[in-house]
């Protein structure tokens, strides 16, 4: 009811605006009710669109309950100095002047429009920061803002400046790396080939991609399967909506791959990269690391306002297989990392260093399981599947179908190594062995 009460009382306003100031600064207001990150970039009036959009060369992050400089063009102002002020304003303070202005669905997203923000303000207009540097003094930077707050030199930075270029590569203990906002459509058969062998593979999703996740799923999927639908509007029906199914992957596939994916994300993911990421999450071994994404999954829809006003907003409505939302909530990591003050000044990239803990651990255990030298046969196989182990070597067996049930679990070592197989009906298995921290996967079919 006050949302309604205050939705009124701001369109009576707009349709008495006496200036062009007004008028933006209330249609802010409106749009900004519908906490849609897409809507923040996409309401605009196209005769004022400079207005408050130039800043001086500083690039900020929100760490540690702090907004801090993670790129610094002012001399004497150092990555990893925090912001006090602003024009007189603690942060606290903005972030309470711009709440009401921003479109934003979770926190994350919302302190990532007030790092945009923070500093903007009209061309050549001057601008008084207070700033705490590594050793907790105060100092004061007085500047002219001069930088459109969309120039390359904002853009240019990435949470680790060695990887910024990669397309893909291989970091330590044998872990692939792609970096889904440089990879293009024409490397993914070249990339894939590269890293189809490795344990585990980083997909670093902190960036836009570029349609990449679609041929990806339909090379690393073990089958076809539903990843995600959305509700779409009936056009015919105005107020109803329907339901689509997306799947992607082939019918059966004998390269998916059969390692760890792991998933980096932050405030930063965001639309198509968030969609993205569920593309990834139906692959059967995957692990979010990171931040919740911005909570704006789904094609959007852009109109006018008046001729000069434009706005739009997240049109279609993105779920997970079991009808969880996205809109609003973003996805959300399994090991939860934010970047620190402490770890910004030292140049690390921590959620890269926490993916590579878990990429490392399952080198660690795969090249362990390797030097197990396990052989079934045959393959194809009818009512008998033999398991070769080195002598003295035991393991522990489980069969499962593509979609990870489990149909069969035994005990096996040198000495017994048949297993019956006679109650499986034809198809594509997968037989796990596993032996105190070691393991492998096999597929073999029953014919």
């Amino acid at each position: 009811q006050s949302w309604d009460s205050t939705l009124y009382k701001n369109v009576e306003l707009v349709a008495n605006a006496s200036s062009a100031a007004e008028l933006d600064n209330l249609i802010e207001k409106i749009t900004a009710k519908l906490d849609d990150a897409h809507v923040e970039g996409l309401t605009y009036n196209v005769n004022s669109f400079f207005n408050k959009a130039y800043k001086p060369r500083l690039l900020l992050r929100y760490m540690d309950n702090k907004y801090v400089v993670v790129k610094t063009g002012i001399p004497g102002v150092a990555v990893g100095d925090e912001i006090v002020s602003v024009d007189g304003l603690t942060t606290t303070q903005w972030e309470d002047s711009l709440q009401h202005d921003i479109s934003a669905g979770n926190p994350d997203v919302f302190r990532r429009f007030v790092c945009e923000y923070l500093l903007g303000g009209d061309l050549s207009s001057g601008i008084n920061i207070v700033l705490r540097n590594a050793t907790n003094n105060t100092y004061t930077a007085n500047h002219t803002r001069g930088t459109y707050m969309y120039n390359q030199w904002f853009s240019d930075y990435y949470p680790n400046d060695t990887l910024k270029n990669a397309k893909w590569t291989t970091l330590d203990c044998n872990v692939g790396y792609v970096h889904m906002g440089n990879l293009e459509q024409t490397d993914v058969s070249n990339m894939y080939a590269d890293l189809l062998t490795k344990p585990a593979i980083i997909f670093d999703i902190r960036n836009y991609p570029q349609g990449t996740a679609f041929t990806l799923a339909n090379l690393m999927y073990p089958d076809r399967r539903m990843f995600a639908h959305d509700t779409e509007p009936e056009v015919t029906y105005p107020g109803a909506f329907r339901w689509f199914e997306h799947f992607l992957g082939p019918t059966s596939n004998s390269t998916d791959y059969k390692g760890k994916i792991i998933l980096l994300m932050n405030q930063e993911t965001q639309s198509h990269a968030e969609y993205s990421c569920m593309i990834f999450e139906a692959m059967p071994d995957v692990v979010k690391v990171g931040s919740p994404t911005a909570g704006a999954d789904g094609n959007i829809t852009y109109f006018n306002l008046t001729n000069d006003m434009q706005t739009g907003f997240t049109t279609l409505g993105i779920y997970y297989p079991n009808n969880n939302s996205t809109q609003r909530v973003g996805i959300v990591p399994d090991s939860l990392v934010y970047p620190t003050q402490a770890g910004t000044r030292a140049g690390r990239d921590e959620i890269l260093e926490k993916a590579m803990q878990i990429g490392c651990a399952v080198s660690v255990r795969t090249n362990q399981l390797a030097n197990v030298s396990a052989k079934i046969y045959p393959n194809p196989a009818n009512n008998i599947l033999n398991v070769e182990l080195p002598a003295g070597q035991s393991v522990s067996v489980t069969i499962t179908d593509v979609t990870g049930r489990t149909l069969l679990q035994t005990d096996i070592d040198n000495t017994s190594k048949r297993i019956n197989i006679t109650s499986l009906p034809q198809g594509l298995y997968l037989l796990k062995m596993e032996s105190n921290e070691r393991q492998q996967t096999y597929k073999f079919v029953k014919q």
